[in-house]
């Protein structure tokens, strides 16, 4: 008569534990063989699903469409007999909106839900959002934006953040001028000031990572950058620069922070020969006081998107963590570049 062996629960963990091909990697998708696995695996057996329902959690919270967002919190973080504690839940992906826009109150009341139940833990966090949508002067009646600042606010324990479109753009109107209704139809741009934009994540103490798209360099943000006591790298794709920054801001603020940050900034190219690092160095220092900064060229067809193909391929490397390592792989005599255009 055959008799059955079961295996120990601590082994079967073990071989689960190994469908997981990176541990480091942020957040598998819904579409990864590494979830369908893991989906499979929660109706083989309790000991199974139980095993599988801790690994989604930490390795597969990938939030990319509204009903996902809608799922986690009323059916899976409200649930008394969540499978893990919160505290577990360290990496988030989110991409709630469905389209261009974020003028959607229920998906911001739930993004500020969210990011107040996993602030206490959440250490890895990844935004695709168009945040440069529904601008304060739209959003005076409304008051949306100060919504999703809240929840944004939250987030105190963070180390690495990422924002796939924008500068993480969290501008409202300011309140003291709430009394001011601009005209839609014929918006004059000199409310701008009347609108707060800070930089949130100066409220992030323990930030060591920071990747953003398209923000603005300039004294501001360079003074913002200056009091994170804890920041290591700091990645902007694409950036602008202000033209009012002078050359001998940077080279003070570079020589004084040295031993701190690494800048890499991300750039397109649809020259193939053009593609890889580059160091960039000061030219009236001597080399102990060049700073740590980087520009990477990515390949862009020439018929391709620009905007949409670096966001794209910074995506990528920032979910595999490979966007942190980029000078580590220097060639062994990179061009060097004088910046003069900071």
């Amino acid at each position: 008569m055959a008799t059955s062996v079961y295996l120990p629960v601590e082994i079967l963990s073990c071989i689960i534990w190994f469908t997981i091909p990176d541990h480091n990697y942020l957040a598998y998708p819904a579409s990864h063989i590494t979830t369908k696995s893991l989906v499979a695996l929660l109706t083989v057996s309790r000991a199974t699903s139980r095993i599988a329902k801790t690994l989604l959690y930490t390795h597969c919270l990938y939030i990319d469409t509204p009903w996902r967002l809608d799922t986690l919190l009323t059916a899976s973080l409200a649930n008394p007999r969540l499978p893990v504690l919160l505290s577990s839940i360290q990496n988030l992906y989110l991409a709630p909106f469905p389209g261009r826009m974020i003028r959607d109150r229920k998906i911001i009341n739930q993004i500020t839900e969210l990011f107040t139940l996993l602030g206490p833990s959440l250490k890895r966090l990844i935004i695709n959002m168009p945040l440069r949508s529904h601008y304060p002067f739209e959003d005076v009646t409304e008051k949306l934006r100060p919504i999703l600042r809240q929840g944004f606010e939250q987030l105190v324990h963070l180390e690495e953040f990422c924002s796939v479109r924008d500068e993480l753009y969290l501008a409202y109107w300011d309140p003291d001028y709430s009394h001011i209704i601009p005209d839609l139809e014929d918006y004059d741009f000199e409310s701008i000031h009347y609108t707060i934009n800070d930089y949130m994540f100066e409220r992030w103490p323990k930030l060591r990572l920071l990747a953003l798209y398209n923000g603005l360099y300039g004294r501001d943000l360079k003074n913002a950058l200056g009091r994170m006591p804890r920041l290591e790298q700091i990645v902007l794709s694409r950036p602008d620069f202000d033209e009012s920054f002078v050359h001998g801001a940077w080279s003070s603020f570079a020589r004084w922070h040295k031993d701190r940050f690494r800048f890499t900034l991300i750039e397109s190219t649809d020259d193939a020969s053009d593609v890889g690092l580059q160091k960039l160095t000061l030219g009236d220092q001597p080399p102990e006081n060049q700073p740590d900064v980087w520009k990477y060229k990515a390949f862009v067809e020439e018929d391709k998107d620009p905007i949409s193909s670096v966001q794209k391929w910074s995506m990528q490397r920032m979910l595999d963590g490979s966007l942190w390592s980029l000078a580590d792989h220097a060639r062994p005599s990179p061009a060097e570049l004088e910046m003069t255009f900071l």
